[in-house]
C-alpha cells in the first residue's frame, strides 16, 4: 500500500512518464527486498526503517537515496545535493535566484541554502522547481540524482555545440558501438547456451557503455530541437504515445 502512494505522489507531482514509470519501477525493487527482509534482526546489524519494516542497509546501500525514517514524509525521506544542477538551471534559463524561489514557491532563504549547497533539496522541492521552470535537463538530472535514470548530456560540451555538432557527435558513438556490435550479438546468443566467462562479460560491457554514450548523446539532441520547437518532453512523449500504443511499444495510460 505504502509503494502505490508513493508512486501514485511522484505521478501527481512529476509529469515526465518516463521518470514516473522508472521510479516505480524502483520501488517494486524494494518492495521485493522488503518481503524478503529479516524483521528485528540483532541489535548490532545497521537497518534503515520504511515504516514498521526494517531493511538491512546493505541492500539498497547502492542507491545513492538517503532513506530515513517515514514519519517525516517523503520529502524527508529522499534529499540531495543539487548546487550545481540548479546553478546552471538558473543561467540556462536567465533566473535570479529570487524568481527561481518565487516561481517554486519556496522561501528565498531556504533556495538560496540549496544554491550555495549547504542545503540538501528534498525530492518533492525539486519537482516543484521542474515544474515551476519547466526544464527538460533539469528533469533529467532530477531523475538521475535521485532514482539513477538516465540524464541528458550536461558537461561543457553540451553548453557549445548546436544541434548539428550534437547529431555529428551522436554518428560518431554510433560507429563506435557498431565496431562491437557483431561481437554483442555473438556473446547474446552464447548467453542464451551457457554462462558467459568474465572476458566476455567484459566485452559485452564494453558494447553497453558505446551504447550509453550514445544514446546520451541522443537525449541532448532531442532536448535542444525541442527547445526550438517550445515543446518539452513531457508533451512531445504524450504526443508520440498512441504511436509507440499502436506499435505495441508502451502500454498507454
Amino acid at each position: 500500500m505504502m509503494i502505490v502512494k508513493w508512486t501514485q505522489w511522484f505521478a501527481k507531482c512529476f509529469n515526465h512518464r518516463l521518470i514516473v514509470n522508472m521510479f516505480a519501477s524502483f520501488l517494486d525493487e524494494i518492495s521485493t527486498i522488503t518481503d524478503s527482509a529479516n524483521i528485528g534482526n540483532e541489535k548490532n546489524e545497521q537497518n534503515i526503517f520504511l515504516g514498521q519494516i526494517s531493511i538491512d542497509e546493505s541492500s539498497i546501500r547502492n542507491r545513492n537515496i538517503k532513506i530515513q525514517n517515514y514519519e517525516g514524509g517523503i520529502d524527508e525521506m529522499m534529499r540531495v545535493n543539487m548546487k550545481s544542477e540548479l546553478d546552471s538551471l538558473m543561467v540556462r534559463n536567465n533566473l535570479s535566484q529570487k524568481e527561481a524561489a518565487g516561481g517554486s514557491g519556496i522561501p528565498f532563504s531556504t533556495f538560496n541554502g540549496y544554491t550555495k549547497g549547504s542545503q540538501e533539496v528534498p525530492v518533492n522541492k525539486a519537482v516543484e522547481i521542474n515544474n515551476a521552470v519547466g526544464d527538460d535537463l533539469f528533469a533529467s538530472q532530477v531523475g538521475n540524482k535521485y532514482l539513477g535514470t538516465l540524464k541528458a548530456l550536461d558537461g561543457k560540451i553540451a553548453e557549445i555545440l548546436t544541434p548539428t555538432e550534437l547529431d555529428f557527435l551522436q554518428e560518431e558513438e554510433t560507429k563506435q558501438r557498431e565496431e562491437r556490435r557483431q561481437q554483442a550479438k555473438l556473446l547474446l546468443i552464447k548467453s542464451k547456451l551457457e554462462p558467459l566467462n568474465n572476458e566476455d562479460k567484459t566485452d559485452l560491457e564494453k558494447y553497453v557503455m558505446e551504447f550509453l554514450d550514445e544514446i546520451v548523446v541522443e537525449l541532448s539532441i532531442i532536448f535542444s530541437i525541442l527547445k526550438i520547437l517550445g515543446m518539452n518532453v513531457s508533451t512531445a512523449f504524450k504526443k508520440r504515445m498512441p504511436h509507440w500504443v499502436a506499435k505495441k511499444y508502451m502500454k498507454g495510460d
